[in-house]
């Protein structure tokens, strides 16, 4: 199975960062069995409710 022939429900938010001209984007673990392995990604991810303060925090960790 290729990866486009797959669908995907997902609720919650993802996050094009951009600075410098660069974006940030992170590289899921090789580990097979988890969703999109050894596949680069934007940040973000499921959420019940989209609140600021929330993608403040993932960002802020994302570049520590």
């Amino acid at each position: 199975m290729k990866l486009l022939d797959k669908t995907v429900n997902f609720s919650g938010a993802k996050l094009a960062l951009i600075s410098n001209g660069k974006i940030l984007t992170i590289l899921h673990d090789a580990i097979p069995t988890i969703p999109y392995p050894n596949m680069w990604d934007l940040p973000g991810g499921g959420v019940r409710i989209l609140k600021l303060p929330l993608i403040v925090r993932h960002v802020s960790a994302m570049r520590s």
